[in-house]
């Protein structure tokens, strides 16, 4: 079953994101488990798709970058905002391009179309 999520996960972080060295693994299982909960909530998409985008993140990003997609999946505009005037915009960009680019081997395992 082919499953079009590029709409919906752009949508809800990427616009967030767009507008704005990944040193991952340290956000804490609380941040992991709450991203995977505001994927599931968001998007439909195949089971562990979602858990899969949270382990890739918490491991290419650094806890910032984590929160702020956390902060840009869940919409909370007062918390992404706040997370964004204290990254640099490099470490935006990074954020930009994990949902971009990053997403693209768990879209491909979980047969996800990342295109439209």
């Amino acid at each position: 079953m082919l499953i079009k999520a590029h709409g919906i996960l752009l949508g809800t972080a990427g616009l967030a994101l767009i507008v704005a060295g990944c040193s991952g693994g340290g956000t804490s299982s609380q941040d992991v488990a709450d991203f995977k909960k505001a994927c599931d909530k968001e998007m439909t998409v195949p089971a562990g798709f979602c858990d899969c985008i949270a382990d890739t993140a918490n491991e290419q990003l650094s806890d910032k970058q984590f929160e702020f997609l956390l902060a840009a999946i869940e919409q909370d505009e007062a918390e992404t905002a706040l997370l964004r005037s204290q990254m640099n915009f490099t470490e935006l960009t990074e954020a930009s391009m994990f949902m971009l680019n990053g997403t693209q081997d768990c879209a491909a395992k979980y047969d996800v179309d990342m295109d439209e």
